[in-house]
């Protein structure tokens, strides 16, 4: 029996099963587009490539004094951001540079006008006249703690009333509240500032001062502690009161809203 006229019909086949043996047993074709990654979830997709500012370092601020302005590349600030103060003194005077609740300004020069002793509290930072000469640039880290309005000025004799004062808001929540000023951390220099009227900066007490005058600026100083911590909520939390006018902390001063920094 001849199996030659079923030949063509065998050789015909040979085809189709090569083709069905390609389609299930080798491996697909590779897609020049396709990757191997694991796809990104919804969060990770949301937040890839964006930096918090602590991550990212500080946001620089720049700002400039001259006769007798100041000006801020910023004038509203987060709580809890980093921020990097550059401080330039750009005009023909030396000036100070000091950040206060608003209207703290104001208020000083009441006193002054009135005849009354001076106080410098509620002070958040604060750089020295002989820090600030004309031509000098002063640098200062500051994370502010506490949402409100401030405002910068300079408190040399004569520029404040000049309207050497830039007001400021801080937006955001609670980050820290001040504890409560020990008394015992507020001192009397006899030698600080002879002759100059009985006034209190920071937490030191100085210049031509009575005993009345001392313990009478002690009292506000605690008294102005109390309110403004009741005007936060009252929470307490561990805090340095003091660093405000320590050499040692010359390169970073923490924001804070205690009286007396």
């Amino acid at each position: 029996m001849s199996f030659f006229p079923h030949r063509p019909l065998r050789l015909a086949l040979i085809p189709a099963v090569m083709m069905a043996l390609v389609a299930c047993g080798a491996p697909a074709a590779t897609d020049p587009t396709a990757s191997d990654a694991p796809v990104p979830t919804e969060a990770a997709a949301g937040t890839a490539g964006q930096e918090t500012p602590a991550a990212a370092g500080p946001i620089e601020v720049r700002i400039k004094m001259t006769e007798y302005v100041i000006e801020s590349s910023l004038t509203t600030f987060q709580t809890g951001v980093p921020y990097r103060f550059i401080m330039d003194s750009a005009g023909v005077l030396a000036h100070d540079f000091r950040i206060t609740p608003r209207g703290e300004s104001q208020a000083m020069i009441g006193m002054q006008t009135d005849g009354h002793a001076h106080e410098h509290g509620n002070e958040l930072m604060v750089v020295k006249e002989p820090d600030l000469p004309p031509g000098a640039q002063v640098t200062k880290d500051i994370t502010f703690n506490q949402p409100g309005e401030y405002e910068f000025a300079c408190h040399v004799a004569g520029h404040l009333e000049a309207g050497m004062l830039l007001p400021i808001m801080v937006t955001g929540e609670v980050v820290a509240m001040p504890t409560p000023i020990d008394p015992a951390s507020i001192a009397f220099d006899a030698d600080m500032m002879a002759g100059s009227p009985c006034h209190a900066m920071g937490l030191t007490i100085m210049g031509d001062c009575q005993p009345e005058d001392v313990e009478r600026l002690k009292a506000d100083i605690l008294a102005k502690d109390a309110a403004f911590r009741e005007k936060l909520g009252g929470a307490m939390v561990e805090e340095d009161h003091a660093h405000a006018d320590d050499p040692m902390h010359d390169e970073e001063a923490e924001a804070t809203t205690t009286p007396g920094r």
